[in-house]
């Protein structure tokens, strides 16, 4: 094999490289995308079932607080009005 066969096999193996890596980019880009979309439904999902659970826990801390301050109120002698 000459040295001019070499150099356009290496430009040809060259020109294959560079195709399939464009190719591996953008299967990798596509699936990536995919992948966040599939995230962002999963994370809706989930800031849908823990609304009412944060709701809930807000509600119950203000109800012990109260029940905390009364408690303290009532134990030293402090009339409190609700």
């Amino acid at each position: 094999m000459t040295d001019a066969d070499e150099l356009k096999h290496l430009r040809e193996s060259l020109k294959e490289l560079r195709e399939d890596i464009s190719t591996m980019k953008d299967n990798h880009l596509a699936h990536m995308e995919r992948d966040m979309s599939l995230m962002r439904t999963h994370i809706a999902v989930i800031k849908t079932r823990l609304d009412p659970v944060e709701k809930f826990v807000e509600s119950w801390n203000q109800k012990m607080m109260l029940i905390f301050l009364g408690a303290v109120s009532a134990s030293i002698g402090i009339p409190m009005m609700l």
